[in-house]
């Protein structure tokens, strides 16, 4: 059995011609852009500079943890 779609759908390969949009999947397009951009609230950015600084530190915290304790097994060793 072959289902079929109601309403517009995706097409993924332009076969011979080419690779045009359909003005139903621009509109589709333009309506999940506008989604998404509604659903960032206000303080978007200010969350996305936190998270990324939150990983810097968390990056740099393991680093300076693992030097730390080459350092010190490495004077253990030594003395």
């Amino acid at each position: 059995m072959i289902k079929t779609q109601s309403g517009p759908g995706w097409s993924t390969s332009s076969l011979e011609s080419a690779p045009d949009q359909t003005p139903a999947e621009l509109a589709a397009l333009a309506t999940q852009l506008g989604n998404c951009e509604s659903s960032r609230g206000r303080f978007f950015r200010l969350q996305s500079a936190v998270d990324a600084a939150e990983g810097l530190a968390r990056t740099r915290f393991i680093t300076t943890l693992v030097l730390v304790a080459a350092v010190v097994t490495t004077t253990w060793l030594l003395f």
